[in-house]
């Protein structure tokens, strides 16, 4: 296991675990997170955002095994893999840190910085074009429940402007739709029915939280 799927799954067990917290609740009001009180103690520490990266609409990346079994790895499709997504890896360490300051109380500048650059994803339409590959589709996953928790964590702050939010719910949803839709053409399939398919649940919930869509929570 890589550490950036190492990181990934630790992640995604401690996001579960707090969602799933909020289930029962979740059925007869809006959907709601663990983070949707804002930070009350707030440092303002000096914060200068840096300008959001351009995220491709379309994600290009191919499996970097050379077995059918999926366990060697292989040196040169390993590295156009890392090249393919180098930029969303990237992205999602940056955001999550982000959220991650302005959680621990280092000040709004955090939060309305990480708001800025998912509000540029969102304006851009990244993620949300075609994916031609398994693989594409997995990342696609990962990527969108980084960034919905993210989002998650940062969007009860009064100072994000709430057609920012709007904007950034809607393209959570978005892209949550097309890789939900990858899994519902491939019921039969066993590739359809592998961890990648949990991994996209969690971020469909995600994303579903973030607009308030049961459809996609439940």
């Amino acid at each position: 296991m890589s550490r950036f799927d190492a990181i990934l799954r630790k992640s995604a067990v401690v996001a579960m675990s707090l969602l799933l917290a909020d289930v029962a609740q979740a059925q007869t009001a809006d959907l709601r997170s663990p983070w949707d009180t804002p930070v009350s103690v707030q440092k303002n520490e000096p914060f200068t955002c840096p300008t959001p990266p351009n995220l491709p609409t379309s994600i290009k990346a191919a499996d970097y095994y050379s077995d059918a079994a999926h366990s060697i790895v292989d040196p040169v499709r390993k590295k156009a893999y890392d090249e393919a997504t180098g930029s969303l890896r990237a992205a999602m360490r940056t955001v999550n840190a982000m959220a991650d300051r302005y959680r621990a109380g280092d000040g709004e500048a955090s939060a309305t910085c990480a708001a800025h650059f998912l509000d540029s994803f969102a304006t851009s339409g990244a993620l949300t074009g075609a994916t031609t590959t398994n693989q594409a589709v997995y990342v696609q996953g990962w990527v969108l429940g980084s960034f919905a928790v993210t989002w998650l964590k940062i969007r009860s702050d009064t100072s994000i402007p709430s057609d920012q939010g709007s904007r950034i719910a809607g393209w959570l949803a978005d892209v949550a739709s097309h890789n939900i839709t990858y899994y519902q053409q491939r019921d039969d399939k066993s590739d359809g029915r592998n961890n990648h398919r949990y991994w996209a649940g969690f971020a469909a919930m995600a994303a579903g939280i973030a607009a308030n869509r049961k459809d996609l929570f439940d």
